[in-house]
């Protein structure tokens, strides 16, 4: 009967973890109140003017990157329940506590990129595939925080360098193309952001940067990163289409 009731315990105590993160962060903007987030905001408010004229290819682009800025604030909630419940369990406190704050800080960033990228795409322009992105999001960030800090870490890593070469392809083809220089320029800023998010998370595994910008990984992580790019790339040629 006790273990019956320090398991019920503990199912309302997660259950309530993943409302107050879904209260948390659901319909409600992070302000980032630095000179760059200002920078970004203004930059994306001048741009939506000129969106109509935006060439097809790019406004394509910006769909993707709307679902993938979505994607990410999704990915964050999951693996801030996913690391609450290992709070919850007491596993390897000092770690979880590291990886909340990493989360927390990431988070924030990526409820900024949508907000920006959310300006430059209407509603209408937006993928229809944002409740699968939700549940496959929310998984990819929970479970791998469920498994413990590391498998998290090594997932953002794998995440965020498929987004920077993502990010890198625009800006790159704008600079080529000597069109919207400011709309370039606001890429670049956000893939800078993605990138040092990677880097976070290679810190938090090594100690320190690698030197290789991909480290040398045992084969069940390069297999999951394998999983994870590939994911990526489906889901943005899914995006464009639907």
């Amino acid at each position: 009967g006790q273990d019956l009731m320090h398991t019920s315990r503990f199912i309302i105590s997660c259950s309530r973890t993943w409302l107050a993160s879904a209260r948390c962060c659901h319909g409600r903007t992070v302000r980032m109140h630095s000179t760059s987030s200002r920078n970004d905001m203004q930059a994306a408010q001048r741009l939506a003017s000129l969106t109509d004229n935006f060439p097809p290819w790019l406004k394509q682009e910006l769909r993707t990157d709307h679902a993938g800025e979505y994607g990410a604030v999704q990915i964050y909630r999951g693996a801030y329940v996913g690391m609450k419940v290992r709070e919850l369990l007491g596993l390897d406190q000092d770690a979880t506590a590291r990886a909340l704050g990493f989360i927390e800080h990431h988070m924030q960033t990526e409820q900024k990129h949508l907000e920006v990228v959310s300006l430059l795409v209407p509603p209408s322009d937006r993928t229809r595939l944002l409740a699968l992105w939700t549940l496959s999001a929310r998984s990819l960030g929970f479970f791998p925080a469920l498994l413990g800090p590391r498998a998290l870490y090594w997932t953002i890593a794998a995440v965020e360098t498929f987004v920077e070469e993502h990010y890198q392809h625009q800006f790159e083809r704008l600079e080529e193309e000597k069109i919207l220089p400011e709309a370039s320029q606001l890429l670049r800023r956000l893939c800078g952001d993605e990138v040092e998010h990677q880097q976070e998370a290679l810190v938090a595994l090594y100690g320190s940067l690698p030197s290789a910008s991909i480290p040398s990984r045992g084969p069940v992580v390069a297999s999951w990163w394998w999983i994870v790019d590939r994911g990526s790339r489906v889901a943005v040629q899914m995006s464009k289409l639907i």
